[in-house]
């Protein structure tokens, strides 16, 4: 789900000019199928593009060469690179849109949906739909026609819905909504669970099993809850999950207030947890995050962003498809000689989330006045 951050980045322009531009929402970064490009979505915010005017996409490679903007794709966000690698959807407002990396082109593909998601194949993206009576549907639709091939109608508002996940063994999705959990197949809805305030929802790659992680009331005590639902056998199990956990919700200064999010790796062994706490920071803001990566059973802690020692937020995690690489946006904010300066790095990592790379470096100073990447 989309991040309620904005992070500031600074990306060089072809033209060879400083463009500051912004990076929103975790469905704007994504790994290419092969693994060896990221693509995510930019806002322009400086004087050298017009105001709140989206400067597009933007694609690198992982070693941090070959940065460009994509053509024709402004106001896009949500970006999302396509199972057979030549297309990348996007939104622009509620509207999907394609764009070809064969042929450099943007084309629209629907209307009024939301969410999309790729299938399996490739061949249809998967999305939310406002109907008539206020319910939300989930349409499959056809690329790059934008046919619509199949609907289900959900027992939710469109509003209601907090997280989804793509099946790939039914061509289904799974959604999450009023604290409930549902399969929508084509031609049909499946309620499958009560799940209670989900924070995290992914499927295994063989479509098989869905997990989920809950926050809970005392997150001092106990920092999340873990499901696993069983398509096969239609059963629902707690995972074990140690209540407190060094570094997280024990042995710290400060104890975790709440949890925002979890992000599960494609083999739902590993999540990064971003945890909500209350530490003021050198201006007086009080709330910043943590965020953790983990096993699911707890072991092999590595921390990300340490709320103790830096104001951060973070983007992500993207994981690559084949698991072996992540990749984060994180925006520390700092303070020199009482100025206010963001840093900002878009960061390359391994899948346990130890830091491989810095793609991408740049600083915020003030208001909005840029320095060069280093």
């Amino acid at each position: 789900m989309k991040s309620s951050k904005v992070l500031r980045l600074i990306v060089w322009c072809l033209t060879t000019c400083f463009a500051v531009i912004q990076l929103t929402g975790c469905g704007g970064l994504d790994f290419s199928p092969d693994g060896k490009r990221i693509v995510f979505d930019t806002i322009a915010v400086d004087d050298l593009l017009p105001n709140n005017v989206r400067a597009g996409l933007a694609v690198v490679n992982v070693d941090g060469t070959g940065l460009k903007l994509l053509p024709n794709t402004e106001s896009a966000e949500n970006a999302l690179w396509s199972p057979t690698g030549r297309w990348i959807s996007y939104s622009v407002g509620s509207d999907t849109f394609l764009f070809d990396l064969e042929k450099q082109k943007s084309s629209f593909l629907i209307a009024n949906a939301r969410d999309p998601q790729w299938n399996k194949s490739g061949s249809k993206l998967i999305c939310l739909r406002a109907n008539a009576p206020g319910d939300a549907d989930v349409i499959w639709i056809e690329v790059p026609s934008g046919r619509i091939s199949s609907r289900a109608n959900l027992p939710l508002n469109l509003f209601d819905v907090s997280h989804e996940a793509y099946l790939p063994g039914s061509d289904g999705l799974a959604v999450a909504g009023r604290g409930t959990l549902y399969i929508a197949e084509p031609n049909r809805v499946l309620k499958i669970a009560t799940v209670g305030d989900i924070v995290g929802l992914a499927a295994s790659v063989d479509g098989r099993r869905i997990v989920w992680a809950s926050g809970t009331k005392n997150p001092r005590q106990t920092i999340l809850t873990l499901y696993e639902y069983d398509l096969r056998t239609k059963t629902t199990r707690r995972l074990p999950f140690p209540d407190l956990v060094p570094g997280v919700n024990t042995g710290l200064k400060h104890a975790p207030v709440g949890l925002s999010s979890v992000g599960f790796s494609p083999n739902l062994q590993r999540m990064v947890v971003t945890c909500k706490y209350d530490i003021p920071d050198e201006a007086r803001k009080s709330r910043s995050i943590g965020a953790f990566a983990i096993n699911i059973d707890g072991s092999n802690l590595v921390t990300m962003v340490d709320a103790e020692k830096e104001y951060a937020d973070l983007i992500g995690p993207v994981w690559s498809r084949d698991g072996t690489k992540m990749a984060t946006i994180k925006g520390t904010t700092f303070y020199k000689d009482g100025v206010e300066v963001s840093r900002v790095q878009l960061q390359l990592r391994q899948a346990d989330g130890n830091p491989l790379q810095t793609l991408s470096e740049c600083f915020m100073i003030g208001d909005r006045k840029a320095q060069p990447p280093r």
